[in-house]
């Protein structure tokens, strides 16, 4: 996930701005919905929740981060996943307070 984190910028100043979310694993849905947004004229911005539920949460998240002009911000689904992989399962959907979170990091 460091990857992600070592994405972060600013959008280019001449691309409209599309938000995408809750892309749940379904790339199938996930490509016919950029269809008409090609990357070299859109900066997207993925919010959150690409991985979960469906079957292809990597793909999501190796698409997001490949595609160009993106940012990805992670959601708590990723959140829930980065918890799970440092051996610390949370429940999806679990609110943690911010100090217990920064606490345990």
């Amino acid at each position: 996930m460091a990857a992600f984190l070592d994405r972060a910028g600013t959008a280019p100043e001449n691309l409209p701005v599309l938000l995408v979310g809750d892309v749940h694993g379904d790339l199938e849905r996930l490509f016919e919905a950029l269809g008409p947004y090609p990357a070299d004229r859109w900066h997207t911005v993925f919010v959150g929740d690409l991985v979960d539920y469906g079957m292809f949460g990597v793909g999501a998240l190796r698409y997001a981060r490949d595609r160009p002009n993106t940012t990805v911000l992670l959601g708590n689904h990723e959140v829930a996943m980065l918890w799970a992989l440092r051996g610390r399962a949370r429940a999806v959907g679990r609110l943690e307070r911010q100090e217990r979170i920064r606490a345990a990091a």
